[in-house]
């Protein structure tokens, strides 16, 4: 059956009316049940439709459903399974030709690209962010709070300046196709029934008036209607609408109280305890329920009177309460149900089709004009006497069933030229109803104060993203939106009582972001809707009229009240608003409507609320007692108005109706009350009358003039010469009131004084108020026709008139003591005001802009080098990034960042200096000695000079325009100033103060160059020669003031006589004859005739060239001492020159008193092993190194990680130590550690958990050769392993690297023994093979840990080499710090006395040999972790020599190497693949013979099948073998090295030839990775001899006997244990990373990974929460973690138990060497420098020391540990950054 639109309308409206009544007014779960049914049946034609949303309804439900319509029986509860419950949710998508416009949920990802978005507002879902689309673009990730209203701007136009290719819309690969049923027919339904339910909404909240704060302020008083009679009125039918179904009112009444975001809980509770009478739980839960839903019950009564008491009871405390009918209130709960619904449907997830099907009617519906409630509601009875139209407006009352527009938006013809007076008069509302659609989207705006808050909280979320999706849609919303914006401005702030859930915010973020809305406003001159209104609220609720001034002055009317927060709010909402209208992005051309004569008249009415506002007038007496924060008007008001004032002016500087407009303002400026003491001289007292910062009107003419051009004004401001004073003088009022505030002369005031002058003069925002303010005082004093008026008038407002008329002396004005230092910063002014003409230029503003930046970057690099950042954020441009960065280059030199934190910086070029002005406008005054030291010393350095030498030239930035030029400085050209510099001059002079002398001088000089660039350089101002400055200049000569100002003074006296030679004359007059005839002769340059000059020239020369001769004869003499000094010393003790020093008490080491080293026990990751299976590790493993294996600028992915977890938990971590090297006495150690664990070195601040014995070397023992080279005393494998004869070869080693006298008696040692015996239980893993069933026993696997710690030490240090690539073949010993090896030393050291001093009750107590022991552990089923720990344990335990040993451990090696890799070719096909070498390897192909017969032949020991082998594969073993052995030499020749190296110096050393010579000899080879130069140095067989040996050699030789055992024995026993896996001799190294940061961000945008973190060991993706546990079953000591989408780096290391986080930046940096910021479109790429700093600082357990330096400092060991030692109380201490002073260079650039 299919149903007419009306009778469906009909229906369904009879089923809501009739719905409270039948429910008995009581809305249940079952209740929206219904309610639901109802509306889905309804958008199905009665049902028909149903399963084309639900296919998964049950045929029973359908039928009932189809058969009951709309007349189906309430029901008592909810069925348990409900129909529109069943959805099945498909893939997310949107229309192609739509825009997504989804809402994004609380931690949501969003998605942000800055090459392809309009500006960073526009962003995109995870569903749409398609990655492909932004490669090598600037992107950013973050979450979103769920809370701003943001949405997805997939699809729209306008967002991006690219075509995307939204991702949801491509089909993926195991995405099966859906197939979606059509539902167009659906239209008309839906179209009827979404209508019915937005007419209901409105027409219910149309009565719903209540809680309005008129309506309740006045309803149920005196001559007013009753709340019972009006809701028993509010009927919704008989009407047109709803017919003749009967609208019953309940009997029951309900108390509703409603949320209030001014009151507080116990508040709210105390109310609802007065109303009720329930205790403070229930209370605390209603409160609790009212915060959320925004209002509660708290009582029913069938009788009214009872309800209406309690209800002035609940609101005895302020709050909000109503009385409503069970009828009204259930009204209610059917629109909010029909919100959520609504919500439901334009939200489906079910079918696309339908989703944005119903968006489009929901729209239309919407926006559908001339839309009428269903009945008026008569409010006058509400209030006694008429309502205003005002009233009607706040309210979103209809009059004769229209809205009133009483914004004031129109200048009333009669006061265009009389903007003086009050807005409500000069400003009249819109009558003409026709400027207001009258949608159903207007009356939903002006009734959503009406609206609960759980509905006002989503409504932003509903209305929004529907009505911007379609470009037309959208602008359609936006012309209603600008007709509603008065109504809506002055309802958020004077009748929304949750203001912050005001739509006005919602809205604006999506219209006022969008150009073709901006434009739209601004061409159809409807930013009137906004500066109108604005304007007259400020006026109304927010001002003061001053009769001073004429203006209503902006206050601060504070927030202890609802409706003050909201004016407040709604305030600065709109001035937010309005700087949309000032972007050149969005306004574009239309920004001309400013300058619409209207809409500049309400833009000085806007402005004229901050003229002179927040009056302040200087204290007397006490201090202010309570400080006030009234200065934050200016950040949260005034500043963004001033601010949009330089963008509206700025972006139109070319338009000629400035100069018409500015002449309007001018009118205005003058129509300003001003009192004259004198013709030209404004009489005001700064520090005695009320006076203010804002200046915004001057600050708009000042850029009006500037950006136009001054040009343009001239016969404006000609014509108004006599009254420009006028204006300035306000100007000069605000710069002295600064200057005064920042000598101290208000320091009464308070804090607040002190902030507005800092904001005055701040750099980031002088260029809006001192410098407009400067600027306007230049105007006047170039136009105005007096000079000594001009300079009389500045005198006085610095209130410096009176002395100088002689009327008091100096300590006698008004500063007192304070004379010296307003005098350097009136001194100061008026150098600017003659010296910098920049403002009086003729440029375009972009011209300006990089002037400025270049000045300001100049001054910010005067001193020292600086941050990209920090100057990018001191100096803010709104130049395009390239532009700055050129400017920049222009002027500096950049310096790469040097170590992991610190950044790249940019240092001042040479040349620059010569330009810089210590006195510039750039600067704070206070900086001129600072300045001008640093531009004395570079250039002094550039011209190679004596800083003596450099006289600062005034810097005078001409205009090039001689109207300028030629009269700015008139007034201080006149007899008046040149007796006010006589008077500073005699004032310095008489009290030797020089407090502002250096500036004083500085601007005679400005004076005296001035006058040459317009007369020529002989002209002299007679002034200068009638009034005797130059007698006091060369007063100050004669003086004992500081060098600089006698330089400068000299210098000015020189220039004087030079000009006129009266002024030498003047001169004898007041020095006597004498003098002068003295000065001439040392002043005689100035005299000299041309042939004199000459000859001082030429005798000058000689001199020189004589004191040349003279240094270099005394520097050999210096040289020859020296070497006469060494001979005398060579006597000396060599010991007594390499002693260390304690650091801790600065003596220095002794035999007496041990003293060590202080050393950090970690475990390091770095040990990793060759898979045994086919994986690309091994290929990793036998690449020759190169450094673009851990950084590589081609990568574009992630790379794979170690993954230890495929090899059956291989060891890969061992106990390794590190240390900072700085030495300490073991007593000074013990006292400082205070018996704790950590201890931090009172040095650097690492923290150490071990202290090392050290001792002073031998200066004449040497290792005995026997033990380095001799044969091997014995030939079998296991007779070496058993053999235990160390004796003489451990005492070799004692007496070769510890000084005698420490062992020329027992006593003597005993010192050192029980610090041995201490450091001995704390070797790690000690009891790794075994605690020991004797002490013997225990001791000897205490040794064997000792060695082991050893071995890998040294394993570690070697691993960490080979990042530096290929280099690291060569060079790797001299990669080894002086720390280090005397770390290394140290432990061989402690190792050989653990052993020789045994026999020590302290130690061991005998002198066991270990023979059990040994011949137990070697012949037990456990195994070291390399061969070459198996040499270090071994040379520590038997007699044979290192070169024994590293025969036998290279043989080892080979069986063991040869044994895995072909174990692993047979048992995985393929995995001889990964030794394909490179074809430009060159081998003697008698050495591949040779190894290819030795292969033959071990594959037949091994018994497996042989199968061709390619000649490459064959290469690549060689290759691969030859690089396993190659890195077991390296760490013996490290060895080695230890034992012979002879001590030069605290941590220096000098090894010997055969190792000092070897990296040559390594550079010398074909291949720098062959291992012939290393056997030669150890003097062992090379790999090929070996290899010979093994396959032609004797059975019966010492390597065949070892290899047979290893091969036949030693492999097969230890199978199991793992002895073929083989250390890995590639680079260990952190994963590589993407090289752009981009790609970073790219490859981890899914959304399973964009806020999750890599761990740059394995590779594994995890969250932050999830790290420790992570770390557990990873690297377990040390772990590193990279964020992609804040590109930080986190460190986590162990302590104890404690792990220890600190973060930092990550390895993308800029070409700045920064880390990129987020909101930067600057390139990020991995930093090589950085990336391999952290991979070594990794690699050799740097990263400890690191992070416990960074985040402990130089705390104390109590502070680090707590008390117990175990938790981790541990947090960031980073220091602050120091910054410099805000004053201290202003930037005056701005966006």
């Amino acid at each position: 059956m299919v149903v007419s639109g009306s009778d469906l309308q009909t229906q369904l409206r009879k089923f809501l009316v009739e719905l409270p009544a039948r429910a008995d007014f009581e809305f249940t779960k079952a209740t929206k049940h219904d309610l639901y049914r109802a509306l889905y049946v309804a958008i199905t034609n009665q049902g028909q439709h149903l399963t084309s949303l639900f296919p998964d309804i049950s045929i029973d439900e359908l039928d009932q459903l189809q058969s009951q319509q709309l007349q189906f029986p309430l029901s008592l509860e909810p069925p348990f399974k409900v129909f529109y419950n069943t959805l099945k949710q498909t893939k997310y998508t949107h229309l192609p030709d739509k825009a997504c416009a989804k809402v994004f949920a609380e931690n949501e990802a969003v998605y942000c690209c800055q090459d392809c978005g309009f500006d960073d507002t526009c962003v995109l879902c995870g569903y749409c962010f398609n990655p492909d689309d932004h490669v090598n673009h600037n992107i950013y990730i973050y979450k979103s709070t769920g809370e701003n209203g943001g949405i997805c701007d997939c699809g729209d136009e306008e967002a991006f300046v690219e075509k995307l290719h939204c991702k949801c819309q491509i089909p993926t690969e195991d995405e099966p196709e859906t197939i979606q049923e059509d539902v167009s027919e659906l239209a008309p339904y839906l179209r009827d029934t979404i209508a019915v339910c937005l007419d209901y909404i409105l027409d219910v909240l149309n009565m719903s008036v209540l809680a309005l704060p008129m309506v309740h302020d006045k309803i149920d008083s005196s001559g007013t209607i009753t709340t019972k009679t009006y809701s028993d009125n509010a009927v919704l039918s008989p009407s047109k609408r709803y017919g003749d179904t009967e609208d019953v009112n309940s009997d029951e009444w309900l108390l509703i109280l409603w949320n209030d975001e001014y009151h507080n809980l116990q508040e709210a509770i105390d109310s609802i305890n007065a109303g009720t009478g329930v205790g403070d739980s229930k209370a605390s839960e209603i409160a609790y329920k009212i915060d959320k839903e925004g209002f509660a019950i708290l009582k029913r009564d069938p009788h009214f009177e009872n309800v209406f008491g309690a209800k002035i009871l609940v609101e005895q405390g302020g709050l909000i309460a109503t009385v409503e009918s069970s009828r009204d209130h259930f009204r209610e709960e059917i629109v909010k149900y029909m919100f959520k619904w609504f919500e439901e449907i334009l939200n489906f997830k079910g079918n696309v089709e339908f989703r944005e099907l119903c968006k489009h009617v929901f729209c239309e519906l919407l926006l559908a004009p001339s839309h009428e409630v269903s009945t008026s509601v008569d409010v006058e009875p509400f209030k006694s006497g008429s309502l205003s139209d005002h009233d009607y407006f706040i309210n979103g009352f209809q009059y004769q069933g229209k809205f009133k527009d009483a914004g004031l938006t129109r200048i009333n013809p009669d006061f265009v030229d009389a903007l003086e007076h009050p807005i409500s008069a000069i400003l009249d509302a819109n009558d003409d109803p026709s400027t207001i659609s009258h949608s159903r989207l207007q009356y939903l705006l002006a009734y959503q104060i009406r609206l609960r808050k759980s509905i006002r909280m989503k409504l932003g979320s509903l209305l929004v993203p529907c009505l911007v999706s379609e470009p037309d849609t959208k602008m359609e919303f936006s012309k209603q939106f600008i007709e509603m914006y008065p109504m809506l401005l002055n309802m958020m702030a004077l009748t929304d009582r949750e203001e912050h859930l005001n739509l006005l915010a919602d809205i604006s973020s999506q219209i006022f972001t969008c150009p073709n809305s901006v434009q739209y406003i601004l061409r159809e001159d409807l930013l009137r809707n906004i500066i109108g209104p604005l304007a007259a609220l400020i006026e109304r609720t927010s001002t003061v009229y001053n009769e001073k001034t004429g203006y209503h002055s902006f206050y601060d009317i504070g927030i202890n009240s609802q409706k003050k927060r909201a004016i407040k709010l709604a305030i600065k909402y709109a001035i937010g608003h309005l700087t949309h209208f000032a972007s050149s992005g969005l306004a574009a051309g239309e920004i001309k409507a400013f300058m619409n004569d209207d809409t500049f008249r309400l833009y000085i009415l806007l402005l004229r609320n901050f003229q002179s506002y927040l009056l302040m007038k200087r204290k007397y007496g006490d201090h202010v007692e309570r400080d006030s924060d009234d200065f934050m008007l200016h950040l949260n008001f005034f500043f963004p108005v001033v601010l949009e004032v330089k963008q509206v002016v700025e972006l139109q500087y070319s338009n000629p109706k400035l100069v018409e407009n500015a002449e309007v303002l001018m009118k205005y400026l003058f129509a300003r009350p001003i009192e004259f003491s004198q013709p030209g001289v404004v009489k005001f007292q700064v520090s005695k009358e009320q006076i203010s910062f804002a200046n915004p009107l001057h600050s708009l003419l000042s850029f009006m003039i500037e950006y136009h051009g001054i040009n343009q004004f001239i016969p404006t401001l000609q014509s108004y010469s006599q009254k420009l004073v006028e204006i300035a003088d306000i100007s000069l009022r605000s710069v002295v009131l600064g200057s005064q505030i920042k000598v101290g002369f208000w320091i009464r005031n308070g804090l607040s004084a002190t902030h507005q002058s800092k904001l005055y003069f701040s750099s980031k925002t002088c260029d809006v108020t001192y410098y407009r303010d400067f600027h306007i005082v230049q105007i006047a004093a170039l136009f105005g026709n007096d000079p000594q008026k001009t300079l009389t008038n500045i005198l006085d407002r610095w209130e410096l008139l009176p002395w100088f008329l002689n009327q008091v002396s100096y300590s006698q004005t008004i500063y007192e003591e304070r004379f010296v230092t307003i005098s350097e910063r009136f001194i100061v002014f008026i150098y600017n005001l003659i010296t910098d003409r920049t403002f009086l230029t003729v440029e375009t503003p972009t011209e300006r802009a990089r002037r400025m930046l270049r000045t300001a970057m100049a001054y910010r690099l005067c001193r020292e080098g600086k941050s990209y950042t920090f100057l990018r954020y001191k100096i803010e441009s709104n130049l395009p990034t390239e532009e700055i960065d050129k400017v920049l280059y222009s002027i500096a030199d950049y310096q790469p960042p040097s170590s992991l934190t610190d950044s790249g910086l940019y240092r001042l070029k040479e040349a620059i200096y010569e330009e810089l002005d210590p006195l510039s406008v750039y600067l704070d005054p206070s900086k001129f000695q600072v300045i001008s030291e640093s531009i004395i010393k570079n250039v002094a350095r550039i011209r190679k000079i004596k800083e003596d030498d450099v006289i600062i030239q005034p810097r005078i930035t001409r205009a090039n325009y001689d109207l300028v030029d030629n009269n700015i400085g008139q007034f201080v050209k006149t007899q008046m100033f040149a007796k006010l510099i006589y008077k500073f001059l005699q004032v310095a002079i008489d009290t030797s103060d020089e407090t502002y002398l250096p500036q004083l001088l500085h601007l005679i000089h400005a004076i005296l160059l001035d006058d040459e660039l317009i007369h020529g350089k002989e002209y002299l101002n007679p002034y200068f020669v009638d009034i005797p400055i130059s007698d006091l200049l060369l007063t100050i000569v004669e003086s004992k003031m500081s060098k600089y100002v006698i330089q400068k003074a000299d210098y000015l006296v020189d220039l004087l006589v030079v000009k006129d030679k009266r002024v030498l004359e003047s001169l004898v007059d007041c020095f006597g004859e004498d003098y002068i005839q003295s000065y001439k002769k040392r002043k005689s340059a100035l005299f000299e005739t041309e042939v004199e000059r000459k000859k001082r020239l030429a005798t000058e020369r000689a001199n020189r060239i004589m004191r040349k001769f003279s240094r270099q004869r005394e520097q050999f003499l210096s040289k020859n001492k020296d070497l006469d000094a060494d001979l005398d010393n060579d006597d000396k003790s060599e010991v007594e020159g390499h002693l260390r020093t304690c650091v801790l008490c600065g003596e220095q080491e002794s035999v007496d008193s041990p003293f060590g080293i202080l050393a950090s026990s970690t475990k390091a990751a770095t040990f990793w092993k060759i898979p045994t299976s086919k994986h690309d590790q091994v290929a990793n493993a036998y690449k020759k190194w190169d450094k673009s294996i851990a950084y590589d600028e081609s990568a574009t992915t992630y790379g794979v990680g170690y993954h230890f977890n495929a090899e059956n938990d291989v060891p890969f971590e061992f106990p390794v130590v590190s240390t900072c090297g700085h030495g300490i006495h073991y007593e000074c150690y013990k006292r400082g550690s205070t018996g704790l664990t950590h201890y931090p070195c009172p040095l650097c601040h690492d923290l150490h958990d071990m202290f090392i014995p050290s001792y002073i070397p031998s200066a004449t023992n040497r290792i005995s050769d026997r033990f380095l080279h001799g044969e091997p005393q014995f030939t079998r494998y296991n007779m070496i392993t058993h053999c235990i004869d160390a004796t003489s070869k451990i005492n070799n080693v004692v007496s070769s690297l510890i000084n005698e006298e420490y062992l020329n008696t027992e006593q003597q040692f005993d010192a050192h023994r029980m610090v041995l015996s201490t450091v001995l239980t704390r070797i790690p893993d000690r009891t790794k093979y075994g605690t020991g069933n004797t002490k013997s026993e225990s001791y000897f696997y205490l040794l064997l840990a000792y060695s082991e710690l050893i071995a890998n030490t040294i394993r570690m240090n070697e691993i960490a080499t080979r990042i530096n690539g290929e280099e690291a073949y060569s060079n790797f010993l001299s990669q080894f710090s002086g720390s280090t090896k005397t770390l290394l030393i140290s432990l061989v050291q402690g190792r050989a006395l653990a052993y020789a001093k045994r026999d020590s009750p302290a130690l061991l107590g005998t002198e066991a040999l270990f023979q059990f022991e040994a011949e137990r552990f070697w012949d037990s089923d456990s195994i070291l972790d390399s061969v070459f720990n198996d040499l270090v344990a071994l040379f520590f335990q038997t007699g044979e020599s290192l070169a024994t040993l590293t025969t036998m451990g290279m043989t080892k090696l080979l069986a063991v190497s040869l044994y895995s890799i072909l174990f692993s070719c047979a048992n995985n096909p393929g995995y001889e693949q990964y030794f394909v070498s490179e074809t430009d390897v060159n081998i003697p192909d008698k050495h591949l013979n040779l190894f290819k017969g030795f292969l033959f032949q071990v594959t037949e020991m091994m018994e497996i099948e042989v199968k061709p082998v390619d000649s490459q594969v064959v290469v690549g073993l060689y290759l691969g073998i030859e690089h396993l052995m190659g890195v077991f030499l390296r760490q013996v020749v490290i060895l080695a090295d230890l034992l012979t190296s002879q001590v030069q110096g605290e941590n220096m050393y000098e090894s010997q030839p055969q190792f000092a010579n070897l990296q040559a000899a390594i550079e010398d080879q074909s291949r720098v990775d062959c291992t012939d130069a290393l056997t030669a140095s150890l003097s062992v067989p090379s790999f090929n001899q070996l290899i010979n040996t093994l396959l032609t050699g004797d059975d019966s030789s010492f390597e065949n006997k070892i290899f047979e055992v290893t091969f036949l024995s030693k492999i097969p026993k230890y199978f199991e244990k793992g002895i073929l896996n083989l250390n890995s001799p590639g680079m260990v190294h952190l994963i590589t990373l993407p090289h752009d940061y981009n790609a970073s961000l790219l490859n981890a945008s899914d959304s399973n990974t964009h806020d999750k973190s890599i761990c740059l060991f394995c590779s594994t993706w995890i969250s932050n929460s999830r790290q420790p546990s992570h770390m557990a079953t990873c690297a377990s000591h040390t772990g590193i973690f990279y964020t992609p989408s804040t590109n930080t780096l986190r460190l986590n290391v162990h302590i104890g138990h404690s792990r220890i986080p600190l973060d930092l930046e990550g390895p993308y940096l800029t070409v700045h060497g920064e880390v990129k910021p987020r909101r930067t479109k600057l390139k990020a790429t991995l930093n090589e420098f950085r990336y391999l700093c952290l991979n070594k600082l990794w690699l050799n357990q740097g990263l400890y020391g690191f992070v416990t330096r960074n985040l402990f400092g130089a705390r104390t060991v109590d502070d680090l540990l707590g008390n117990d030692g175990n938790t981790s109380p541990f947090e960031d201490d980073s220091e602050d950054m120091d910054e410099d002073d805000e004053t201290e260079i202003r930037g005056g650039i701005f966006p």
